[in-house]
């Protein structure tokens, strides 16, 4: 007597829609890649930026993302790294960017 021809489950076993569910969504895609650990802030970083920033339509200006704090790190030279998402805008054949810096001494 066999539950699965009737479309039943029994205990254990894969069943449809179950597991962990990917949080982009179920069904995305991914790809596992080798990240070196110093670099894992950072990644992190530039996915959440580039989640919340997914639904940009030609009609919304530029985000720039918040700074992260990081160290270079061959020279140990303190720098904060931005991440920019610019929608395509129709017309415009070279995407621009005004970003405004500021050196320490004016902050």
């Amino acid at each position: 007597m066999s539950n699965r021809k009737d479309g039943l489950k029994g205990k254990g076993g894969a069943g449809r829609g179950q597991g962990r569910h990917h949080k982009y969504g179920k069904g995305a895609v991914t790809k596992v890649m080798r990240v070196p650990e110093a670099y894992v802030e950072e990644v992190e970083a530039l996915l959440a930026h580039l989640e919340a920033t997914k639904e940009l339509g030609r009609y919304h200006e530029p985000v720039l993302s918040a700074p992260i704090f990081m160290r270079s790190r061959n020279q140990d030279n303190a720098q904060r790294l931005y991440f920019i998402t610019q929608p395509f805008k129709v017309g415009q054949h070279t995407p621009e960017i005004k970003v405004v810096i500021k050196t320490m001494e004016e902050e």
